[in-house]
């Protein structure tokens, strides 16, 4: 009757007759007053669950006033706290005021699930309204869930406030799931929707704030009257609210539980799965729970890789020192919360463990829980699920790529399919339009020439009935030419047509029996490597002493737990360096026994070579003589035409070849027979093999005197080079021997050395008082059967070694960075053959810019300049090259020297003032003309001497004392030391 229609929570437009004034906009509110109740109310009384809140709040004045510790790292973090009932159903209010408010200030009014965030809206199980105009779902904010009529500005709320919120689960309204916002009585907020995944679970109400202290209302009185009217949450029917199941322990009680585990082995994971299984009763106190507080408070990401060992650099000092940690730990005891401290590589030392036990008062039980060795079954099953739904999600990503790809695949060949028959439809057209175009010019042709010829309209008729049997038979064989391309295109399509390929099957062949933990699937581990190295020595088990009321063994007992932690700390040990260790003085000792005999055998080697050579010379020379008599006598016997002399078989010579000989029957490697040694054929690889095989044997058996340390397996593959740099002095260099690994040498020497498949060590073949010569004989065993091998034609069998000390100068080369002005260093190169030194090697010319200049102490006592690339400038600073009549040119960086041999900076002039003395300071020569001792020519070749020079400018005998300086001869100018 009004004329004023019924709008959802929104403005109402009035509609007025002619001549009548608009009626004002009014909102109309869709909510309907509540109707009595007659199921009995809840006796559960609606307040704060000081249990139920973060560690940092405190709750006063009947469960109804809440505030935060804001000292030092607490001052940054956001408080949330949760009440004691939850709404089932029906429609019920509370509202909250701000008391106090200080310098960020943050603060939301929300509900959420039992075990949802008390951080609201957050995460997908809670939902909430900020203090700033904001609808706050998974960490998402909506600006805009004003209600109609209502600006943005008007949902923000300060101190004063009071601020309520509507929880609507009745049935039948028509804002049945939805929550409202109202301020001092008057609707802020349209009805939003609560998400599909919190609906019919119990929706608790959540504060959650930040600088600020607030009183929550509950009920059963209203503080500030709706347009409608509503049940507060403490006069809730019992049916319509669910109690919280986090409630202090009824025997006072409170525990304390340190995980003690190996990094990387399941601890993270166990205590994620006892937290899953005990929700709400234990208060995580770690570096990943604080980190996660802190993203939540808007500092940081809330993930990071690795807790234990992230950077904290959020800006406040409060925050970057780490100290929020402890504070959560004081917190948690004040509280009295059951508290599960965790932390890898600090629950492994003995030293961290008591300082935590230290700060909990003996009223609270301390628990450690050991976590070694293979874990149980149930734990096991969960984590080789994670890795096998891993493994699924990988390979369906990889399936939908390669289906977006082939689907590109096709759409660009339907493209370029298209464009060919538009192509050759145009192609077609214009050879048809050619083909009647020349039809046209031929009719017309004959047509002429059968005019001229005769003037018979008959003929004409006959020569025009013709000329279309022509065109027409022309006209048929284009058509049918043009068909067969069309006809074979079609079929081509149709082979080209590539058959649907089946959907591919998962398969996944790991064998699970071996995976035990997570971790092994994920790209990065708990605890890096680095850090866990750091503190090996520092890791030890729980032991009772400690202070601990109980000490549980979770996956193995005490034995196997000791001895999984023994050889993790061998296995770790053993991949790591000793930087400590040093070489025995038996070890150098045997070793240069060892280069003695090796620099024997060579000169022995040599010498031998070298009689073998002027043997064989001999008798290639004696061959040559036999022949030469020979064929004399029977030229002389043909001549006198009797017969050739018969030749007379020379005995042979009885030597020892080393091939022939029994290696291990060998007494004297030195002579086998003959002075011959049982080196002999050795070539150049040899003598590297058989160093590498005594090398390696003396390294193994060295180590396991000089290492005093039992948990050290042996040299591991990953310590080999730092073994080998430390005992021999120099770098092994795989790629020498022709192999990218030191795997692949030791392959060369495995009659030596082996490596043990399970620790990846090494093991010496050879007892350690092996002699030495055994190794030369193993070398030539090595050899001949190598050459047996290349005989037979196997060319896998030949040798690729390259000089070492070019590859590790290479290697040098490419770690080093290139300098700024690689070759143009005019004190390393230079032709000096101008007078001013300018064209030398691209030497670098003076600017006279100042801008970019920077200025260092110079030795000779200036300050040097900044100069530019350049080559051949007026002030250029040269090669350190000729001098003219006044001095010459001189060093453009200290000083340039114009005709009349006064420097532009602090050069010298004719008479030799303005010189340096051994300090570099100037003015220490007095005479240039003494010092020149003779005509300035005869000095073109000198160039600047060394940095801080003992004279002035002059012969090479004043110079000497530089020893730095450099000599540029004028033929060829390059710089040699002086």
């Amino acid at each position: 009757s009004s004329g004023v229609p019924v709008l959802h929570c929104g403005m109402a437009d009035t509609k007025t007759e002619a001549g009548q004034e608009p009626k004002k906009e009014v909102l109309v509110e869709a909510e309907k007053d509540d109707v009595p109740d007659k199921r009995p109310a809840t006796k559960i009384k609606a307040e704060i669950n000081d249990y139920d809140c973060t560690v940092d709040v405190m709750v006063s004045n009947e469960g109804t006033m809440i505030s935060g510790l804001s000292g030092d790292a607490l001052a940054f973090v956001l408080k949330g706290s949760r009440a004691t009932l939850g709404v089932k159903s029906g429609r019920y209010y509370f509202e909250a005021r701000l008391v106090e408010s200080f310098e960020k200030r943050v603060f939301r009014m929300g509900v959420g699930t039992q075990w949802s965030s008390l951080f609201a809206g957050d995460d997908e199980n809670s939902i909430a309204f900020t203090g700033d105009g904001g609808f706050m779902h998974k960490g998402t904010t909506d600006r805009n869930c004003q209600a109609a009529g209502v600006p943005s500005r008007e949902l923000k709320f300060g101190r004063g406030s009071i601020v309520g919120l509507l929880v609507n689960l009745q049935k039948g309204s028509p804002d049945e799931g939805t929550v409202s916002l109202f301020k001092n009585g008057a609707r802020m907020s349209a009805p939003q929707k609560i998400p599909e995944g919190m609906l019919g679970k119990p929706l608790f109400p959540i504060v959650t704030f930040r600088s600020a202290v607030c009183i929550v209302n509950f009920g059963p009185k209203i503080w500030e009257a709706l347009p409608f009217k509503v049940k507060m949450l403490s006069a809730a029917a019992a049916a319509d609210v669910a109690e919280t199941a986090k409630r202090r322990p009824k025997d006072g009680s409170y525990e304390v539980m340190v995980p003690v585990g190996i990094p990387n082995e399941g601890v993270y994971e166990w205590t994620d799965w006892y937290l899953a299984k005990n929700p709400g009763k234990y208060e995580e106190i770690s570096a990943r729970n604080c980190l996660r507080w802190l993203a939540a408070s808007g500092y940081g990401r809330s993930e990071p890789t690795h807790p234990e060992t992230f950077d904290w650099r959020f800006g406040p000092r409060e925050l970057d020192d780490k100290s929020l940690k402890k504070d959560l730990l004081r917190c948690a005891v004040l509280q009295k919360r059951h508290m599960l401290v965790l932390g890898t590589i600090s629950n492994l030392s003995p030293k961290d463990r008591a300082a935590v036990l230290s700060s909990v008062p003996s009223a609270f039980k301390k628990t450690a829980k050991v976590l070694m060795g293979e874990p149980d079954e149930e734990f096991k099953s969960q984590a080789q699920k994670h890795v096998q739904d891993v493994k699924r999600k990988e390979w369906e990503v990889t399936v939908e790529r390669k289906k977006a790809e082939k689907e590109r695949i096709r759409k660009v060949k339907e493209a370029r399919k298209i464009a060919e028959a538009k192509n050759a439809a145009l192609k077609k057209a214009q050879e048809e339009a050619a083909a009647a175009e020349r039809l046209a010019q031929s009719a017309e042709t004959d047509e002429k020439k059968e005019d001229e010829a005769n003037g018979d309209d008959n003929k004409d008729e006959a020569a025009e009935g013709e000329t279309k049997t022509e065109a027409k038979s022309e006209e048929k064989p284009e058509v049918k030419e043009e068909a067969k391309p069309e006809e074979e295109k079609k079929e081509e399509e149709e082979a080209e047509e590539e058959p649907e390929e089946e959907e591919p099957e998962f398969v996944d062949d790991t064998d699970y029996s071996k995976v035990w933990f997570r971790t092994p699937s994920s790209k990065e581990p708990d605890v890096p490597d680095r850090e866990v190295k750091r503190y090996l020595s520092s890791f030890a088990l729980p032991g009772d002493s400690e202070g601990f009321n109980e000490v549980e063994y979770v996956w193995r007992d005490e034995d196997g737990a000791k001895a999984h932690l023994k050889d993790f700390l061998s296995n770790r040990k053993t991949v790591q360096p000793l930087h400590d260790l040093k070489p025995s003085q038996t070890f150098m000792d045997l070793l240069k026994a060892w280069n003695e005999n090796k620099s024997n055998w060579r000169r022995k080697h040599q010498q031998f070579q070298d009689q073998d050579r002027i043997k064989k010379a001999a008798a290639e020379r004696k061959k040559r003589e036999a022949a030469a008599a020979k064929a004399k006598a029977a030229k002389e016997a043909e001549e006198k035409g009797e017969e050739p002399p018969e030749e007379e078989e020379e005995p042979a010579e009885e030597e020892a070849e080393a091939d022939e000989v029994d290696i291990w029957s060998v007494e004297d490697i030195d002579d086998i027979g003959d002075g011959k040694p049982l080196y002999a054929h050795f070539t150049t690889e040899d003598w590297v093999l058989v160093n590498l095989r005594y090398e390696m044997h003396l390294m193994v058996h060295s180590f396991k005197r000089d290492c005093t340390d039992p948990d050290i397996k042996g040299i591991h593959l990953n310590t080999f080079d730092f073994y080998f740099r430390t005992y021999f002095g120099r770098t092994f260099t795989p790629p020498a021997f022709g192999c990218k690994s030191v795997a692949e040498v030791l392959q060369f020497v495995e009659d030596v050395v082996s490596i043990v498949e399970e620790t990846s060590c090494l093991h010496g073949n050879h007892p350690e008082d092996t002699p030495i010569a055994a190794f030369v004989k193993l070398t030539e065993e090595a050899r001949r059967e190598r050459c047996a091998r290349i005989e037979a034609g196997d060319e896998g069998a030949k040798l690729n070694f390259q000089d070492e000390s070019r590859i590790n100068a290479q290697r040098r080369r490419e770690r080093t960075p290139p300098r700024r002005d690689a070759g143009r260093d005019p004190r390393r190169s230079g032709k000096g053959d101008d007078r001013r030194g300018g064209k030398g090697g691209g030497g670098r010319s003076r600017s006279r810019r100042r801008s970019r200049s920077r200025r260092r102490d110079d030795p000779r006592g200036e300050k040097r300049s900044s100069v530019d690339d350049g080559r051949g400038s007026k002030y250029g600073r040269p090669d350190y090259g000729k001098w003219d009549k006044g001095g010459g040119k001189g060093d453009g960086g200290w000083g340039s020297w114009d005709k009349g041999g006064k420097g532009l900076m602090k050069g010298y002039d004719s008479k030799g003032y303005g010189g340096y003395d051994s300090k570099g300071k100037g003015g220490g020569f007095s005479s240039g003309m003494a010092s020149y001792a003779g005509p300035p020519s005869a000095y073109k070749g000198y160039g600047a001497p060394a940095y801080g020079l003992t004279g002035a400018y002059g012969a090479p005998v004043v110079n000497k004392g530089a020893g730095k300086g450099l000599y540029h001869p004028p033929s060829y100018g390059k710089g040699k030391p002086y």
